[in-house]
C-alpha cells in the first residue's frame, strides 16, 4: 500500500480551501483537477509502497516523538514546477514548528528518504494538465488569501491511497497525538 504522513485539516479550513478551488476551476483557467476536499491534507512525508509489518513498524516508531502540539495558519499560494511550467497549485501551511516536526520524523525513520529538496509545507489544491489561460490563472490564484485561517496541530496520521471507482482516497490508518 501507498503510505505517507500527515497532517489533516480541519473541517473549516478545508472547505475554505475546497470553496476557492472550486472558484478556480469554475473560471476554466486551466484542464486539470482540483483536490476533493475530504482529501486536502499535509503531507509531512510521502513513505511510498510499504507492507502492513512495515507500516505497523512506523505507527510505533511514530508514536515514539516527543512533540507538543502547535498552531499553523494557511498562507500564500504558489505553484510547483513554477510559474512558467504549472504542474501544481498549492496553499502554503506556515508553523515555525512544522520544519521541526519535519526533522523529529526524519530522526525517527531515517530507512525513508527526505522530501525532494527544502521540506515546503504546503496542501495541493489542484493538479494541473493543461493551461488556457495562463496570465488569468497566475493572478487569480495569486488573490486566494484566507484570512483568520489558525487552526491547531494535535495529531499525525499514517495514511494510505486507495483507487475506489477511478478516483484517490486516501485513508487513515492510525493517528498519533502530540
Amino acid at each position: 500500500m501507498r503510505c505517507f504522513i500527515a497532517i489533516d485539516l480541519p473541517e473549516e479550513i478545508k472547505a475554505r480551501i475546497f470553496h476557492e478551488s472550486e472558484i478556480l476551476e469554475e473560471k476554466k483557467l486551466f484542464n486539470g483537477k482540483i483536490t476533493e476536499k475530504e482529501n486536502l491534507h499535509l503531507t509531512m512525508r510521502f513513505l511510498g509502497e510499504i507492507q502492513g509489518e512495515k507500516a505497523e513498524e512506523i505507527f510505533w516508531k511514530l508514536g515514539e516523538i516527543k512533540f507538543k502540539k502547535f498552531k499553523c495558519s494557511v498562507g500564500k499560494t504558489g505553484f510547483f514546477e513554477n510559474e512558467k511550467k504549472i504542474k501544481i497549485i498549492w496553499i502554503e501551511i506556515v508553523s515555525e514548528d512544522l520544519e521541526k516536526l519535519e526533522k523529529k520524523i526524519s530522526e525517527i525513520l531515517p530507512e525513508f528518504p527526505e522530501n525532494q529538496g527544502n521540506f515546503s509545507p504546503h496542501v495541493t489544491i489542484a493538479r494541473v494538465e493543461s493551461i488556457r489561460d495562463r496570465k488569468g490563472l497566475i493572478e487569480n490564484v495569486k488573490r486566494i488569501h484566507l484570512r483568520n485561517s489558525e487552526f491547531e496541530v494535535k495529531e499525525l496520521f499514517l495514511m494510505k491511497s486507495e483507487i475506489k471507482n477511478g478516483k484517490i482516497k486516501y485513508k487513515k490508518i492510525g493517528n498519533i497525538g502530540l
